[in-house]
């Protein structure tokens, strides 16, 4: 096809307002790393010595082994040794400065004057631009009173260490630019430690590809790209026909296998085929970690992230044959003087579901053996504490789910939990713990969260009664963070958050703190339980009161601002 001056002319003048418009943003999760651009055009003509290339050795050349920078051969497609060609007679002439076309010096003095300088931008300062609510400066009212200022100061550096960590963990921001000449995937790249993934998606736009054929024909270009984080090598992948490609066109490849690879060519196409095969290969092993490659292209750069993970295996259950509630469910409670209580409990679980297993955790100071067929006692150490215990009870299901209750608590024909399974079961549920009704009643609340106003002053958190929504499949139900102790939640995603041993006598929306953002939450109205309030004894009351130990309350308030890095509750 014929191309006019006319679409020659407006081709290029889009490149070049394409190239003016954008900054260059280099965004990197630690804020350090940045890489400098190639300052002027002469650096794409740059002659690199000792061009190594796979070829047979024969009398006239060197045949020492050289890694980084190679041309393929063209006989059978497997690489040779490596040889280095000291001739220089194969490789294509560099045109000087005075046969660059006028276009070409057009746009990359345009790319590289000062008002199109790269804007260098965190990903930190990128994030603080996007929040849109107000952080929290002070807090209005003390539910629960703020540390002391030693304990603050050890709060600063212990949140300082954490969020440093979690920083590395952020998903990378990708900031595309505006007509770049260069087509390219930034996020979604995976792969396992040590080993090799394409880095699929990356080619010169038709558009610059046409103004180059036509306008800038012969003239050698330049594409890098570079491991940012020199966390891999980049490779291009071998094929028969590749090889016989490179080597009929003596392309150079420099840096094959390192953590910078290099190529020139005078035509855009053949850098596109040889783009398709471009490796990325782990060099550095850690179970979870980022790279950047940088590609460049005409002093354009642009970033590919690769995740570096390693996979993740299921915790999977067998639920036998028959696949029973009670194959899939077990029954946890924590009892601490109140073993008559304990045993309606479990006479009521026994008429209803005689053959779930019930795993009692008894801190008792005198402890009395718990009658029933299914039921399995575990003494702990005296006034191990509420969450002590259910944390002790947890580590001995071995089923997929398991149902908290509170020992006063009384099975009825309402407290089916059938209904509870088949949301946790549903695959488009996406729930991870569903809560049932106490006596028609429930205890939802969902936690407002509200950043401190720096990075060490410590983060609030509002609790709310109420819920977000009704559940999309489910209106019975509603999504919230916190709820009553009759739940039905996965073992495996409860392990992950625990139950804190530090809260003894008491505690319940310390949980759903700990496990704010790691868990789905919802509460429904169709399975209900009842609550015996009976006479409690002396005894157990001078402990659920603590009256025992008047210093609990502050070191537990302490605990959970610490522990969360909040300032207040």
């Amino acid at each position: 096809m014929k191309v006019t001056n006319r679409q020659v002319f407006t081709g290029i003048i889009c490149f070049v307002v394409g190239a003016i418009i954008p900054h260059v943003l280099y965004l990197h999760s630690n804020d350090t790393y940045r890489t400098d651009m190639l300052s002027g055009h002469n650096a794409q003509y740059q002659r690199m010595d000792n061009t190594h290339y796979i070829g047979r050795a024969d009398d006239s050349t060197d045949a020492t082994a050289i890694e980084d920078s190679y041309m393929f051969n063209q006989d059978d497609g497997s690489p040779d040794d490596h040889v280095i060609d000291t001739s220089n007679n194969n490789i294509n002439t560099v045109p000087s400065e005075q046969d660059v076309p006028r276009e070409y010096k057009l746009l990359t003095e345009r790319w590289a004057n000062k008002e199109n300088q790269e804007v260098l931008i965190t990903d930190s300062e990128l994030r603080r631009e996007m929040q849109v609510t107000e952080p929290c400066s002070s807090c209005h009212r003390f539910v629960m009173h703020p540390l002391d200022n030693e304990m603050n100061e050890r709060r600063r550096r212990e949140a300082s260490i954490w969020m440093n960590e979690e920083s590395e963990k952020l998903e990378p921001m990708t900031m595309c630019r505006s007509m770049s000449p260069l087509t390219y995937i930034g996020n979604g790249i995976t792969v396992e430690p040590l080993q090799s993934v394409r880095l699929v998606g990356i080619s010169v736009s038709a558009i610059v590809a046409d103004i180059v054929t036509t306008q800038m024909e012969n003239m050698q270009f330049k594409v890098a790209l570079q491991s940012a984080r020199g966390l891999g090598n980049i490779m291009i992948q071998e094929t028969p026909k590749l090889n016989k490609m490179v080597k009929s066109r003596r392309i150079s490849i420099y840096g094959n296998d390192t953590s910078q690879l290099s190529f020139s060519v005078n035509d855009i196409d053949i850098a596109n085929r040889l783009l398709d095969h471009v490796v990325y290969k782990s060099t550095y092993y850690d179970i979870d970690i980022r790279d950047l490659v940088h590609v460049t292209f005409m002093e354009v750069t642009v970033d590919v992230h690769v995740h570096i993970k390693r996979q993740i295996l299921p915790n999977l259950y067998d639920f036998g044959t028959e696949g029973k509630l009670s194959d899939k469910v077990t029954i946890i409670t924590k009892t601490f003087e109140r073993y008559g209580a304990l045993n309606r409990l479990i006479e009521s679980i026994s008429k209803f579901y005689p053959d779930i297993l019930v795993i009692v955790a008894d801190d008792t100071d005198r402890a009395e053996r718990v009658l029933g067929d299914n039921v399995k006692q575990v003494v702990i150490p005296y006034l191990e504490g509420f969450f002590a215990g259910r944390s002790i009870a947890l580590s001995h299901v071995t089923t997929k789910y398991f149902l908290s209750v509170d020992d006063d608590f009384i099975f009825t024909e309402a407290t089916q939990l059938e209904k509870m399974l088949e949301k946790l079961e549903d695959p488009d549920s996406h729930l991870d713990l569903v809560a049932g009704t106490v006596n028609g009643h429930n205890y939802n609340r969902y936690l407002v969260f509200q950043h401190g106003d720096d990075s060490n002053s410590g983060n609030c958190i509002t609790t709310l009664p109420g819920t977000y929504r009704q559940h999309d499949k489910f209106p019975q139900c509603n999504v919230t963070d916190s709820v009553i102790n009759f739940f039905m939640a996965k073992t495996a995603v409860i392990r992950q958050i625990g139950f804190d041993p530090e809260y003894r006598r008491v505690g319940h929306i310390e949980f759903f703190i700990d496990g704010l953002g790691k868990m789905r939450v919802a509460t429904c109205n169709d399975v209900d339980v009842t609550h015996w309030k009976d006479q409690k004894s002396a005894r157990y009351m001078f402990y659920r009161t603590r009256r025992n130990d008047l210093t609990y309350p502050k070191r537990h308030a302490n605990h959970l601002l610490f522990n969360n890095n909040l300032k207040c509750v």
